[in-house]
């Protein structure tokens, strides 16, 4: 959390020497790194370092967070999962694992969110895009979920031969409406 956070601030303090527009940084995360990417979004105020320098005081906040096959809870009956294992332990108390689960730190505050996920997913629930999906709605954020009937876990940008094929296209579709667009194309 602390590099994703760190990660953040520093492109946000450099976004102008790279032509960027700081005020349109999205996050992008798959499987753990959408667990990762789901918590900079939803925890992007709790201090995780102490200030550095100047560039600690930029805000960590992104724009809009796209999630892909990720693992969002670590809260019973989806807790069976490599990540919550790494983070909390085999045995961890629902406290720690409710603060872990990135789906109870959803509030009005938060980006925007893209969620996809397959059906047939072995590796993470489907139930998480679905926890996260009603996290969002109740707290007002906009959010966007698309669950393909087939294409397993860790899919990446898509097969060409299955339903993953065409889920990058739907994300410059949310991305376009959600960032908007510059005349320079970025």
């Amino acid at each position: 959390m602390q590099d994703a956070q760190r990660a953040l601030r520093l492109i946000r303090a450099q976004a102008r020497d790279f032509q960027l527009d700081p005020a349109r940084l999205g996050v992008l995360g798959f499987s753990a790194g959408g667990h990762l990417m789901g918590l900079a979004a939803t925890r992007f105020g709790e201090a995780h370092d102490p200030p550095l320098d100047a560039i600690s005081h930029q805000s960590a906040r992104p724009t809009a967070a796209a999630l892909i096959y990720p693992v969002i809870t670590l809260l019973p009956p989806y807790e069976h999962t490599s990540t919550r294992r790494v983070l909390v332990g085999d045995h961890p108390d629902a406290a720690l694992s409710r603060a872990w689960s990135v789906e109870t730190g959803v509030n009005a505050d938060c980006p925007p969110v893209f969620l996809l996920q397959a059906a047939d997913d072995p590796i993470s629930n489907p139930a998480n895009t679905e926890r996260m999906f009603e996290a969002c709605r109740r707290a007002g954020v906009p959010v966007e979920r698309h669950l393909l009937p087939s294409g397993g876990h860790g899919f990446g940008m898509g097969r060409s031969d299955g339903p993953t094929a065409q889920w990058p296209l739907s994300l410059a579709s949310w991305m376009h409406g959600t960032l908007g667009t510059r005349d320079s194309g970025r």
